[in-house]
């Protein structure tokens, strides 16, 4: 992390375009060291229906959580399932 950067989580939603685009775990990657924002402060929101392919879904949602960044599911309920 920069010096003087806070570290307060960092929460950023993702669109159903950037979640299907083949380089968005090259991407965060990307942007994490461009800012020196460690992983740990970096939540990204994805909506349920995102996750309806689920073969590429598990695919993108283990790669982000290697890199160390938090997803969270927005929404839930309200669309495919509910809890």
């Amino acid at each position: 992390m920069k010096p003087g950067m806070n570290r307060d989580r960092r929460f950023r939603n993702l669109s159903t375009r950037q979640f299907f685009q083949q380089n968005l775990v090259d991407t965060i990657k990307k942007i994490l060291d461009e800012t020196a924002l460690s992983a740990e402060y970096l939540e990204l929101e994805i909506t349920e229906s995102m996750t309806i392919n689920e073969s590429h879904a598990i695919e993108i949602l283990q790669s982000i959580k290697q890199l160390g960044v938090k997803i969270a599911v927005d929404d839930s309920g309200t669309g495919y399932s509910s809890l």
